[in-house]
């Protein structure tokens, strides 16, 4: 009787304890979350990046457009569980705070990621400087790498966001022509 109660306690031992003991080294599941990115006026913001921290740490970032962002996953630890996320949006270059609806606490998320969490951002814009007109990537100065992204909008070998569109639409029509070309070089060439 012994015996076999020695056996079994030996193979709790040998199988059981080391599975538990390699559980804790698999990583937690993150979450996921997608949501809206309002400025303060409830306005969507035209496109940029999402991105989440906990302990200050850089967990997850997504790009978004059109004021919407999604499969935002978020990754975490141990040390994370139920820590706030702070959000951040970079627009134009410029990282800004962003404030949800309400605080968003880390979890470990779900196998599936159809149950996403929405959290809705926003974004206080007024800090941002003003619109460069010709500046298409928004680096801070108008050159031939903006010449070149707006070429390639009016042969429509690629699509731009609508800050891109904004500041390379340089006679206000609407539209993205070789005119808006011409006038962004011209804007190079006064320097």
């Amino acid at each position: 009787m012994y015996r076999k109660i020695l056996v079994l306690v030996l193979l709790l031992l040998t199988f059981v304890f080391p599975l538990t003991a390699l559980a804790d080294d698999f990583p937690a599941i993150p979450s996921i979350y997608k949501g809206t990115v309002k400025d303060q006026n409830g306005n969507p913001v035209a496109s940029g990046t999402v991105k989440a921290y906990t302990n200050d740490i850089l967990r997850g970032s997504v790009g978004f457009t059109g004021g919407r962002y999604e499969d935002l996953i978020v990754s975490g630890d141990i040390n994370s569980m139920l820590k706030i996320v702070k959000f951040t949006v970079t627009v134009r270059n410029v990282e800004l705070d962003a404030v949800p609806a309400s605080p968003v606490k880390w979890r470990e998320g779900k196998i599936s990621g159809l149950d996403m969490d929405d959290v809705n951002l926003t974004v206080d814009v007024s800090s941002l400087p003003p619109l460069l007109p010709g500046d298409v990537n928004q680096d801070g100065v108008v050159n031939i790498f903006d010449v070149q992204l707006t070429i390639n909008f009016v042969m429509e070998k690629s699509v731009p966001s609508a800050v891109q569109r904004e500041s390379s639409d340089m006679d206000g029509n609407g539209s993205l022509n070789i005119f808006d070309v011409v006038r962004i070089i011209n804007i190079i060439m006064e320097r």
